[in-house]
């Protein structure tokens, strides 16, 4: 019987420097019914003729050449042309070990599933492991693919650390329940998750996922010049903006209460990211005086004062109680020592 093909997705933009070693762990996959589309969205660095010069060694290589866009609206134009049964996206700057399609696809069959989601690997900027994250083999069918695993890929409960991260490049999607349902990615630029936000669509629609106990992608730790480019109110901006459409959407698909926590979690977890940048690129009284202001939201203030921190870890407990409290200076002096 003839293999399912399977579509891996690559949107390229100014990664000369890894693109080489990424593609080349597609086309070297043992599972060789691929069809490889590489997107240059835009890049100015020479990564369009590196993605040209791999569409003349593989006839199975697709390159489309386009304007800036951002990643969400590159991996929709690749979905667009996609002719596979499945689809994987994978970063450009990241790789995969050479039997990853494999994994994925033997548990696709024998599960019977739709959706298969692995494990990963982090790696450093030169490609030195930092660490692996393996997930318990699982097995979710609707309506509990909606109602359980759902959940944890928007966030960890307040208890316990049981998340499922909800990038998709470590997974393996079925075009049928893509195309049926016309599944797309918004932009990262309008909303700053936007996997989150396709997770939400898509497995509201998948009927069978199995979890899968591996680390085969490498996800590659860059560093960049966010620091250097922050502006808080534009952060904050956005992360309140992701938190409210988030909540509207756990609304539409009725499990708000069970997945709530889990969201005001993630949006501690992006406030305290927000927060630290500003303590890192600010003395300590603009930081003080930024982050009082911060702390007297009364958006952000509703949601700590619903949030049962006083049951969370104590690090996350002794941040939440912070804000809670508004205790700016000491929030800051804090950051400052650690």
């Amino acid at each position: 019987m003839k293999k399912k093909l399977v579509t891996i997705i690559i949107p390229v933009y100014n990664v000369k420097n890894y693109l080489k070693q990424c593609v080349l762990s597609v086309i070297n996959q043992t599972y060789k019914n691929l069809e490889i589309i590489l997107i240059d969205d835009g890049s100015t660095d020479g990564s369009g003729v590196i993605c040209d010069s791999f569409k003349s060694l593989d006839d199975r290589i697709k390159v489309i050449h386009k304007s800036n866009t951002g990643l969400g609206l590159t991996r929709n134009t690749g979905i667009e042309i996609a002719h596979g049964d499945y689809i994987c996206f994978i970063d450009s700057d990241d790789f995969i070990s050479n039997n990853m399609v494999d994994q994925l696809m033997t548990c696709m069959v024998n599960f019977k599933a739709d959706t298969v989601i692995g494990g990963y690997t982090r790696v450093s900027e030169n490609g030195k492991k930092l660490y692996s994250k393996k997930y318990v083999s699982e097995e979710y069918q609707a309506p509990d693919v909606k109602l359980k695993l759902l959940p944890r890929l928007i966030g960890s409960s307040p208890y316990k650390k049981d998340s499922i991260k909800m990038s998709v490049w470590n997974v393996m999607f079925s075009m049928k329940v893509i195309s049926e349902n016309n599944i797309r990615f918004v932009s990262e630029r309008q909303y700053v998750s936007e996997d989150i936000i396709w997770d939400m669509d898509y497995y509201n629609h998948a009927k069978k996922v199995k979890i899968l106990n591996s680390d085969s992608y490498f996800y590659r730790a860059r560093g960049n010049s966010l620091t250097r480019q922050f502006n808080y109110e534009d952060r904050l901006l956005d992360i309140k903006k992701l938190y409210l459409f988030e909540k509207d959407k756990l609304y539409d698909l009725k499990i708000f209460e069970i997945a709530s926590k889990r969201l005001s979690r993630e949006f501690f977890i992006n406030l305290a990211g927000c927060i630290d940048q500003i303590v890192e690129t600010n003395n300590i009284i603009n930081s003080i005086k930024i982050i009082s202001k911060i702390l007297n939201d009364e958006f952000i203030q509703n949601i700590v004062l619903s949030f049962p921190y006083r049951k969370a870890s104590l690090k996350a407990s002794i941040f939440l109680r912070l804000i809670a409290k508004k205790r700016a200076l000491l929030m800051v002096i804090l950051l400052k020592i650690l």
